[in-house]
């Protein structure tokens, strides 16, 4: 099993809730969790936001919704990324 799906699953076991959140569209985003049988274990997407360039990471501002979309204050959200502009975008940077 991937380390992704393995995280996402332990993570909703243990009560918590799931997002992606992505530079891509969310449109994009939940067609490929759709076709990989992984739609199911979020809670939410969110992709860019449309046309505004400036709100993609590094830029805060996609957590910042799935924080708001989760209900979950930001400061008991924990970020799994996979790029220096996920670990900016989570600092604040």
């Amino acid at each position: 099993m991937c380390r992704a799906v393995a995280a996402f699953e332990a993570a909703r076991a243990s009560g918590r809730k799931v997002a992606t959140v992505s530079n891509n569209s969310a449109v994009c985003v939940q067609t490929f969790l759709l076709l990989h049988g992984l739609l199911y274990s979020m809670d939410a997407v969110v992709g860019r936001a449309p046309y505004q360039p400036e709100a993609m990471k590094p830029s805060p501002d996609s957590l910042l919704r799935a924080s708001s979309e989760l209900a979950v204050p930001l400061r008991d959200c924990t970020l799994i990324g996979d790029s220096v502009t996920d670990v900016e975008a989570a600092k604040g940077d």
